[in-house]
């Protein structure tokens, strides 16, 4: 009787065993991602009016921004991967605080001044990852590069006012006009990927972005816009039997 039941257990131990290693990922996985930027512009002037681009770039500084969203995966083969997205993204600039003179010495006048430009767009990227061959461990590294279409929603102004006492004030303001409606960038990153579970996976990708057209409509008046991130996702994925 004790030989029966430890060759029932073994039997269904084996079983069971051949059942998970039967399980594997299908080929698409869902995810979301967050990418804090450093962000800042290139300008391209006509000779005519090249002064402006030297005396904007005398006068404006980089700021953070982010990109977030969903992002689908497909695994082709274990070293490559195609992702496709819809993000929200916001790509800023600032200007250098001003000082604010008063021929009145007033306590209750403001002190500085600091405008902060935001480009916020919906941004469709195409990007392949190549992932290094690894012997064991769940950690991958790879490398990455795309394509992204940017689709223009607003320019918003934040204007930010302090005073002597340490307070400010912030207003802001959004234009819709005189923009390109959709421009194109390309982006190279590298990073790792790091599988949790059989189902969860979460990647780092330090990245570049460039936009390849101007964000701005006028043929002698172009700007490019420009980012440094890191980019935090995590994935699920669908299992098959």
């Amino acid at each position: 009787m004790v030989r029966v039941c430890f060759f029932l257990l073994v039997i269904s131990h084996v079983g069971v065993c051949q059942q998970q290693n039967s399980i594997s990922r299908r080929k698409t996985s869902l995810g979301i991602s967050f990418s804090p930027e450093f962000c800042y512009r290139s300008l391209r002037y006509g000779d005519d009016v090249h002064w402006i681009s030297d005396e904007r770039n005398s006068r404006e500084l980089p700021a953070t921004g982010f990109t977030t969203g969903l992002n689908v995966r497909y695994l082709f083969r274990d070293d490559l991967s195609v992702d496709a997205g819809i993000l929200y993204s916001d790509k800023s600039y600032r200007n250098r605080a001003e000082a604010l003179t008063w021929i009145v010495q007033d306590p209750s006048l403001p002190a500085t001044s600091e405008v902060t430009i935001h480009y916020q767009t919906i941004e469709i990227p195409l990007k392949a990852y190549y992932y290094f061959p690894r012997k064991q461990g769940r950690l991958k590294a790879f490398v990455t590069a795309g394509l992204a279409a940017n689709v223009f929603l607003a320019r918003r102004t934040a204007l930010r006012i302090k005073y002597p006492d340490g307070h400010d004030v912030r207003q802001a303001s959004a234009a819709e006009l005189g923009y390109t409606a959709a421009t194109f960038g390309m982006s190279v990153g590298a990073g790792v990927l790091y599988k949790c579970s059989a189902r969860w996976d979460v990647k780092i990708e330090p990245h570049y972005k460039r936009s390849l057209t101007s964000i701005v409509n006028a043929h002698d008046s172009r700007e490019f816009l420009f980012s440094f991130g890191v980019e935090a996702a995590v994935y699920y994925s669908f299992l098959r039997k």
